[in-house]
């Protein structure tokens, strides 16, 4: 290695982030200290054909392999989100952004990628789709009670009843008018 590329690798391995270092074709020259930590793995790993298969869940390697090599042949800036496996054996969601250097020519040198760990954010986007899920299914039960007891004339009164049943805004007005009257009734008689 020159003392050029020494500098790098020591400046890369200052850096908290993981950064990993690829070739025009997406092939890994270097990963730095973070990346090591992280995956348990050597660099002779990281630098090895399967490496993919190593890191990434291979529910996301069969699924992003050809998008990635499509994009980094593209030579513009991208992002994917993938699931790498920790030290321990544990994935994580991460968002790798991957950022070309390019020469003056617009041929890409070398690819830059940086992985973010937001696995916390993407638990938190399952747990908000599947309760929107479950509270979309509560309504349509809801809502088909409502029309297939509601379209009964004697049970009606089971769905609008004083005990938390739901009522729209024209039975509760329809309600609230039945009552004006009984009231106005009552009053009527007291006065006779």
């Amino acid at each position: 290695m020159s003392t050029s590329t020494l500098e790098l690798a020591e400046i890369l391995d200052a850096i908290a982030e993981s950064i990993v270092v690829l070739t025009p074709d997406g092939v890994t020259l270097y990963a730095n200290r973070a990346v090591l930590d992280y995956t348990g793995l050597t660099m002779p790993d990281l630098l090895a054909a399967d490496f993919p298969s190593l890191l990434f869940h291979p529910e996301d390697v069969a699924r992003l392999k050809d998008t990635r090599r499509e994009r980094l042949s593209h030579g513009v800036p991208f992002e994917i989100e993938w699931r790498a496996r920790r030290h321990d054996g544990q994935y994580r969601w991460f968002l790798v952004r991957y950022r070309p250097l390019v020469d003056d020519q617009s041929r890409v040198l070398r690819w830059y990628a940086t992985a973010m760990d937001i696995d916390d954010r993407k638990r938190t986007e399952e747990r908000t789709q599947s309760e929107n899920l479950a509270l979309r299914e509560d309504i349509d039960r809801a809502s088909m009670f409502e029309e297939i007891v509601g379209s009964s004339a004697s049970l009606r009164p089971l769905v609008r009843d004083g005990h938390g049943h739901r009522r729209s805004q024209a039975d509760r007005r329809a309600h609230a008018e039945r009552e004006s009257r009984a009231a106005r009734r009552h009053r009527s008689r007291l006065d006779v």
